[in-house]
């Protein structure tokens, strides 16, 4: 397989040329469509074996690696549903934290209540907390996962105890799997220095995480990796550009992400939402320039702009070109 150049000679790459677009021409559209990469198979297959075996885990990766992402195509393989009874049933109840400044649990049980449908407005913090544990039983949940779970507060994690408590206790008889999925910086799980403190609470809710994988970092691609997405952005937009090659320069992409400047942390790996940024804004770049499919130039250009506009402030003026705009596609 031949790779790109390095970013120090694509320079001296000979450039295709620009061809004159339609005036008709279809706008670029952009695809935000989930991909099961190697990232999402780590991660879904820990929150998988805590549905099946009721483990509890706290799992972090570093933003924009898709936990998100992962956890809405998990809820759309196991949407509630009735069964052959007429009982609805939801395996998975999963929640985003409430925000650190919403600091009161019953917010929380609010939020996960939602999850059900239409909840009784008269009742109390208490009295919807016990509406909450009979609904999970009723409805079969084998799962909670709490999503953003760095923003959990003391009371918060001490309702979900409390919940999962009430559960277990007879007369349910329901033990659940519990995943806290938390972003991390530098190796650093917030929840894990909680679990470590001395109250007995948290000797408690650090004696129910799983024995072998209590704190899990999932980490994000490998160059291999790499690879492997790039080929799958090639069926992704296939239909805009019928010639599209991507695989050829995913060494050079790759590299390009793991400067320090992308990975501050050094970890040599590529998180999703940066590889698909850079390859949006290649392809983006590409359509305006009437190309059939993406160089290395355009591909290094791109990953230039992404580096020169970290943290700058762009002044925006005049009108849009519709060209650069495009269009976004989610699915």
């Amino acid at each position: 397989m031949t790779h790109a150049q390095p970013a120090s000679s694509l320079g001296s790459r000979e450039t295709t040329p620009v061809r004159a677009k339609p005036a008709d021409a279809a706008p670029f559209v952009r695809r935000r469509r989930f991909m099961m990469n190697a990232f999402e198979r780590r991660f879904l297959g820990i929150l998988l074996r805590a549905r099946q075996e009721h483990t509890w885990h706290v799992i972090a990766a570093a933003p924009g690696s898709g936990k998100s992402m992962g956890i809405a195509d998990l809820l759309q393989h196991t949407p509630a549903r009735k069964g052959p009874t007429g009982r609805t049933r939801l395996p998975i109840l999963a929640s985003a934290a409430v925000q650190s400044g919403a600091s009161q649990a019953r917010d929380l049980g609010v939020r996960l209540a939602a999850a059900f449908g239409a909840v009784p407005s008269t009742l109390t913090r208490d009295h919807r907390q016990a509406w909450l544990v009979q609904q999970c039983h009723t409805t079969g949940v084998e799962l909670i996962i709490i999503d953003d779970a760095h923003e959990l507060t003391l009371d918060h994690l001490r309702y979900l105890k409390e919940l999962t408590d009430l559960l277990t206790a007879v007369p349910y008889d329901h033990p659940v799997g519990l995943c806290l999925v938390s972003a991390t910086s530098g190796g650093r799980l917030p929840l894990q220095e909680t679990f470590r403190r001395p109250e007995l609470i948290w000797q408690q809710f650090h004696r129910r995480l799983d024995a072998e994988l209590p704190y899990a970092v999932v980490l994000n691609h490998t160059e291999a990796e790499v690879v492997e997405i790039c080929a799958g952005f090639e069926d992704l937009y296939r239909e805009q550009f019928p010639a599209l090659e991507l695989v050829p320069y995913a060494a050079s992409v790759y590299a390009w992400l793991t400067t320090p400047l992308f990975d501050p942390d050094r970890t040599a790996r590529v998180p999703m939402d940066l590889l698909e940024k850079l390859i949006a804004l290649a392809l983006r770049t590409a359509h305006a320039e009437g190309l059939p499919t993406v160089t290395g130039e355009v591909l290094h250009a791109a990953a230039e702009v992404l580096r020169a506009s970290r943290h700058r402030t762009a002044e925006v003026d005049g009108e849009p070109s519709t060209w650069l705009l495009g269009a976004v596609e989610v699915a």
